[in-house]
């Protein structure tokens, strides 16, 4: 019994022998620990520092910028309130200046008996009155009103712009009712087709179908002039009466008769000889 207690006591003399090795070195290690903490604190510090330092470089840097560029602005603001300054200053005296002139003038011409002019038309008439005068409006509008197209749709457009230019008080309706008046039947028929009712568009439109169909004057240019194949020569005298042929010449398609003191300018006429419209013979009534 003793011995196996005294084995027992060996052992754990052993045991606590160890166990003494074993907590010195935990707390060896314990103390690597605390001066790895240290270090640790000491480089975190040390980091922070520097760039604590560097981040108040930049901010005062950027502070400084910023702190300039005010300063530019602010510089530039004044520069720019007093130019607006001055600017307000000459526009009030344009202004009034103006306002000047224009009272001036309006009281002149109101003196003179003219016009105030107070809207683009009117002062587009009134400045056609200065370049054409007033019997040359008057005459201008008296020529617009006989015009009719005598030749090609483009003359005919032409002379009728130049006329209406120097119309001030032309209405639009009055226009161009005659222009479409005096177009030909052909073409007014054209006009009436296509339903156009403006006069800007008609002058337009109407150069783009002159040459449709055939006009009044090649038609009759394409009668024959003579008498053929049985048909009748009609004449007409200086009054407007037709002579087809079978009625005498002393009297007139309406039973009336001619006067025989006239003469004729028609050259065929010369040979014949004058006779009485009563009995028909060789002398005058």
């Amino acid at each position: 019994m003793l011995t196996t207690l005294e084995n027992r006591v060996v052992t754990l003399k052993e045991l606590v022998g160890n166990m003494k090795e074993i907590l010195e070195l935990v707390e060896g290690r314990t103390d690597g620990f605390d001066s790895m903490e240290e270090q640790l604190r000491d480089f975190v510090l040390h980091s922070f520092d520097a760039n604590t330092k560097k981040m108040n470089k930049l901010v005062e840097s950027t502070t400084k910028k910023l702190a300039e560029r005010d300063e530019n602005l602010e510089d530039m603001v004044l520069a720019m309130k007093k130019v607006m300054e001055e600017l307000k200053v000459e526009l009030m005296i344009y202004k009034a200046t103006l306002n000047n002139g224009m009272l001036s003038s309006r009281s002149t011409d109101e003196k003179r008996g003219g016009n105030v002019i107070r809207t683009w038309e009117e002062f587009q008439r009134e400045l056609k009155k200065q370049f054409y005068p007033q019997y040359a409006e008057k005459e201008a509008r008296a020529k617009l009103h006989r015009l009719r197209q005598q030749g090609t749709v483009e003359e005919y457009v032409q002379t009728f712009s130049e006329l209406m230019l120097q119309i001030s008080d032309l209405r639009e309706k009055e226009a161009f009712y005659w222009f479409e008046d005096g177009l030909k039947s052909w073409a007014k028929h054209e006009l009436y087709r296509q339903g156009i009712a403006e006069l800007t568009v008609a002058m337009a439109e109407v150069e783009s179908f002159v040459e449709l169909g055939p006009t009044k004057d090649k038609f009759q240019s394409s009668k024959p002039n003579g008498k053929g194949n049985g048909e009748s020569n009609h004449e007409e005298d200086e009054e407007g009466h037709i002579d087809d042929g079978n009625s005498t010449d002393s009297t007139s398609g309406n039973g009336k008769p001619r006067d025989a003191k006239r003469g004729s300018n028609n050259p065929r006429d010369k040979g014949k000889r004058i006779k009485c419209f009563i009995c028909q013979g060789p002398h005058m009534a």
